[in-house]
């Protein structure tokens, strides 16, 4: 979905058009996208390569770690000492999304498809949040989207990770 066309999704919501700025709206969007990237976003991969003490440094895009090929544990400066060969190892992280400039209604947001409409339904939460300046009803209006965005945002998690199949037991490192 385009910027152009999360927008007309965030006026059909709101009630609005052309009342907020699309650098304001961009805000919002790109919020929203950091808040569902830590649990929804762009999954990347990448050789292992480390540092002169054996460490992995995360990358600038990284924006949580998934998993790796060895075992590791992290250390208190965020590199990860690693535990064995790494020729051939890969890392899996969860890679930040770009941002949607709000200059461009074709940009297109790097998230899955399926959730190109959460970011409207948060920007319409932040929209009534201005919008009510302490009046009790708008800001009623605020939290009932932010709990749609919610809703929307738990029910794609618990879907994926049915989609993974039952989880069998958690690892500590």
């Amino acid at each position: 979905m385009t910027f152009d066309q999360m927008r007309e999704m965030f006026e059909a919501y709101t009630g609005t058009s052309d009342q907020v700025d699309s650098v304001q709206l961009a805000l919002w969007f790109n919020e929203a996208q950091m808040d569902l990237a830590y649990d929804l976003g762009p999954l990347e991969s990448a050789e292992l390569e480390t540092d002169e003490e054996g460490c992995v440094r995360p990358g600038e895009d990284w924006l949580t770690l998934i998993g790796c090929d060895l075992p590791f544990r992290r250390l208190p400066d965020g590199r990860l000492q690693l535990e064995g060969e790494t020729a051939g190892k890969r890392i899996y992280y969860r890679r930040i999304p770009k941002a949607l400039s709000g200059t461009n209604g074709s940009e297109e947001s790097e998230l899955l498809p399926a959730l190109h409409y959460l970011p409207a339904l948060f920007a319409a939460s932040r929209y009534w949040d201005v919008e009510s300046e302490g009046d009790g009803e708008e800001s009623k209006h605020a939290s009932k989207w932010l709990s749609y965005y919610y809703q929307g945002k738990n029910l794609a998690k618990a879907r994926l990770e049915l989609a993974r199949g039952q989880l069998e037991g958690w690892y500590v490192y």
